[in-house]
């Protein structure tokens, strides 16, 4: 098994929407995919751009006389082996992967060493502990947060607006990388936790790094473990209402009745407890008062932007 395909998580085959009909390009679509790195969103990117590339090649040898089926394999031929352009977007995923790998370890270690420090009576008789504490933060923060930016981690798009029988509808939701992102995210701070709340207990390995970093590690990982279920909130928005389905329920709000939609301040961002940017709805009930509801929207998100700029503009109208 080659290394990359480590990466491929979680499906490793190929796209079947960017097939082209055209069997020279779906072929050599299909044996550079077979070499990419990453999950099948970053894939993606480079499969889209060649995929263009070739398909604009080929409309070109058309036009100079070429049949269909020359002209593909002409513009297959042209564009170079598959293996060098797969090995190229792995060599640029690695570089990305390890210099992200230092970038959000050493920084996250580093935190934590000082804590440690602060926390620690005698460092001289404690050293193995604290370098252990800081290679085993390094390498788990970092990997973890290193292989999410370098192989899981993609832009969402803009998607277009569905039509339906009211009207035209904007979906705003997480893709399915996302989801599993957000499953390791609560696995993974969630164990970092439990582990500091074991370690208030004096259990685990978390027991010698003393009560202030227990309580401020408990704190963080929990609010991010928590914070994972942005991923399965899911926002409809209708030209008569928005929608709001969580893991916790779904409200639906009348658009007439919505006021503003405003940024939370930093320090409720802190305290509120999901990943992503808080806004705050700001409505009118069916007594007539004022209420304001969390929204959170993730950037991860298809269609985020375009949600907040269409309840902005339409409270500003």
């Amino acid at each position: 098994m080659k290394f990359h395909s480590l990466t491929r998580f979680p499906k490793h085959a190929f796209p079947a929407d960017l097939n082209t009909n055209d069997a020279a390009i779906d072929q050599y679509l299909q044996t550079l995919d077979k070499g990419l790195a990453g999950s099948t969103g970053v894939r993606r990117v480079t499969l889209e751009e060649v995929r263009d590339h070739l398909l604009e090649q080929k409309s070109q040898l058309l036009c100079s006389g070429y049949s269909e089926s020359e002209a593909g394999s002409q513009a297959t031929a042209n564009f170079g082996p598959a293996e060098h352009h797969a090995k190229a977007q792995r060599h640029e995923r690695y570089k990305l992967f390890i210099t992200m790998f230092f970038r959000f370890g050493l920084i996250f270690a580093s935190l934590m060493l000082i804590m440690n420090l602060i926390s620690t009576a005698s460092v001289m008789e404690n050293l193995s502990t604290l370098a252990t504490l800081f290679l085993f933060n390094m390498t788990f923060y970092g990997f973890f947060m290193s292989y999410w930016y370098s192989f899981a981690f993609t832009q969402a798009k803009p998607a277009p607006a569905t039509q339906t029988e009211q009207g035209e509808v904007l979906e705003v939701y997480s893709q399915k990388s996302s989801k599993y992102a957000a499953v390791f995210l609560f696995v993974a701070m969630g164990g970092i936790a439990v582990s500091c709340l074991l370690g208030l207990f004096g259990y685990g390995y978390m027991a010698a790094s003393g009560p202030v970093l227990n309580i401020i590690l408990f704190i963080l990982g929990g609010q991010m473990a928590i914070g994972a279920h942005i991923a399965w909130t899911r926002y409809t928005l209708s030209d008569t209402q928005l929608t709001q389905t969580s893991l916790f329920g779904s409200r639906t709000f009348s658009r007439d009745a919505i006021l503003d939609l405003k940024e939370r301040p930093m320090w409720r961002q802190f305290l509120i407890t999901s990943i992503g940017k808080q806004y705050a709805l700001v409505w009118r009930d069916a007594n007539g008062k004022t209420q304001q509801t969390t929204v959170v929207i993730n950037g991860e998100m298809h269609n985020s932007d375009q949600l907040v700029a269409t309840l902005k503009a339409a409270t500003k109208a």
